[in-house]
């Protein structure tokens, strides 16, 4: 968490194994406001060993797209979107 943030990535924790925030003043980083450092410390601390959320939203200026692509579907759809500085396929 705390190595994602000094590198400029906003980031909260989230439980592991999902994509729940274990925040519950989530909603308002990426709309409103960005962690703070003291913040993204004090969760490192409280939520060792969960995973890590990046924020997203206008405040972020970060998007992300999430396709699932099962059997060819969408395929001619990922193709057509431009290309992407960060691009992750698992």
């Amino acid at each position: 968490l705390q190595k994602l943030s000094e590198r400029g990535l906003p980031v909260i924790p989230v439980y592991r194994g999902t994509k729940v925030p274990a925040v519950s003043a989530y909603p308002k980083f990426g709309t409103t406001a960005l962690p703070t450092t003291a913040q993204v410390e004090q969760w490192a601390d409280t939520f060792q060993g969960q995973s890590v959320g990046l924020v997203l939203g206008d405040v972020t200026r970060i998007v992300c797209l999430d396709i699932d692509i099962v059997d060819g579907k969408y395929t001619k759809l990922v193709e057509q979107l431009p290309r992407s500085p960060i691009t992750r396929i698992v």
